[in-house]
Formats: C-alpha cells, structure tokens, sequence
C-alpha cells in the first residue's frame, strides 16, 4: 500500500526556529521557514507543496511557535485549529509530540509523517 492510499495518512511541518541561522537574511519574526530561500517560494509552502498531496488538507498540521502560528497559518491557508502553536520551543522531539496528540485526537489510527520545514530536496517524487 502505497503512503497516499493510506487514509490514516496525516502530514506534520514542523516550522518553529528562532530566526538565528541565516541572520541577516531571518530574523526573529521571519525565520527560515518563512523565506524564499531556493527561488522556489517561503520553505514552508514549498514542503506542504512537495508531499500535500499524500494525505487530505485536513491532515496537514503546522507545528510552530505562538509567534508564526498566524504567519504559517496564511501562508499555507490552513484554519486555526490545523496551525499547532508552542507557548515556548522545546526542541523537534517535542513538536512531534504535539503533532502525533493531535493526529491520535482526530484519528486513533493516525500515522504522521512528520517534516522539516526547512529542508531542500531535489528530487521530491523519489521522496513521495
């Protein structure tokens, strides 16, 4: 069975950071995630673009900071409650965590695929 026919199949970006690692270019309020970085479009909507098709907009999830959440929650035009907002980063393993509760809340058989908003890939049908 391939990743798409699985409808338990649910999509989490993971879009928190601080905006420190391409400083100047990020900032605080404009991290990575939110920056054409490739020429492709903001990070983020270039991840949800390269793998949203695998699982219904329903199962997309954005895991942020309270800061972004109504940035990530434009850019992608998710509504509010798809748009998962930390009070206070705790690193990756903990946005997943959040992530796969909310999933599990919405679906007990929720498999989450969970994805660096920041990554380039090259050839996105061989990660699909």
């Amino acid at each position: 069975m391939s990743a798409a026919a699985d409808p338990h199949l649910h999509l989490a970006f993971l879009a928190g950071g601080r905006g420190t690692r391409f400083w100047p270019l990020s900032r605080t309020g404009r991290p990575k995630q939110l920056l054409d970085v490739t020429g492709e479009g903001p990070m983020l909507r270039v991840t949800r673009d390269r793998v949203g098709e695998l699982a219904p907009p329903d199962h997309h999830w954005v895991v942020t900071s309270e800061e972004l959440a109504a940035d990530c929650r434009r850019l992608l035009g998710l509504p509010a409650r798809r748009v998962l907002a930390e009070p206070c980063g705790r690193n990756t393993a903990a946005a997943v965590g959040l992530a796969l509760l909310a999933a599990e809340a919405r679906d007990p058989e929720a498999v989450v695929l969970a994805l660096p908003s920041d990554h380039h890939v090259a050839r996105p049908a061989r990660l699909r």
